[in-house]
């Protein structure tokens, strides 16, 4: 478990939905979003986390829809 019992669950890339540890390396983990079905996975070399990532607080939410706004208005049409 690269990233430890903290990252069993996390915030979704896509869609921040709920994404489940499917697949655990030396130093990544795999996931798997139980809404939409993206799969990606996370480096954890630079350490476990030391909190749940899931749920995730307010301001981690905020930050990830933040992310992923400004991701989209890159994207072209």
């Amino acid at each position: 478990m690269a990233g430890g019992p903290n990252a069993a669950a996390m915030l979704c890339t896509q869609c921040l939905g709920k994404a489940n540890r499917i697949a655990e390396g030396l130093e990544d983990d795999y996931y798997q979003c139980e809404r939409c079905g993206n799969r990606f996975g996370v480096d954890w070399r630079r350490g476990k986390p030391a909190a749940p990532l899931w749920p995730p607080t307010e301001p981690d939410r905020k930050l990830a829809q933040a992310l992923l706004d400004a991701r989209s208005r890159e994207k072209p049409p």
